[in-house]
């Protein structure tokens, strides 16, 4: 049976916990998330709550938007422009909207000087 492929943010996730030494029983007790849904979700058998999502983020003080800015460095090559659009295409729809999001908030404080 061929594995589902994990959400680019579980992936984000289980690279933060292993960073930081933070086991998903310790993760658990910080987010106030059972350990039950915090092992079922790392593995890919249950999909993450937008609830669940943002109990991790607040736990691990990240944002939904850090998963997407931790691989740019390994995915922009700044010596070829065309690595941008070929980044920009691979996008998911939330991470199309999340970085519009962030290119008005940066826009709008350029006017705002």
């Amino acid at each position: 049976m061929k594995e589902k492929p994990l959400h680019p943010f579980v992936i984000y996730i289980k690279r933060l916990l292993n960073e930081r030494g933070i086991s998903y029983a310790d993760l658990s007790e910080m987010a106030g998330v059972s350990l039950g849904t915090i092992k079922h979700v790392m593995c890919g058998n249950q999909c993450m709550t937008l609830s669940v999502r943002d109990s991790l983020c607040h736990a691990l003080n990240v944002t939904p938007l850090d998963a997407f800015l931790y691989e740019l460095p390994d995915r922009l090559d700044p010596a070829n422009p065309a690595s941008l659009a070929k980044l920009i295409a691979d996008l998911n729809k939330e991470q199309r909207y999340a970085l519009a999001g962030l290119i008005l908030t940066m826009a709008s404080s350029n006017t705002n000087q």
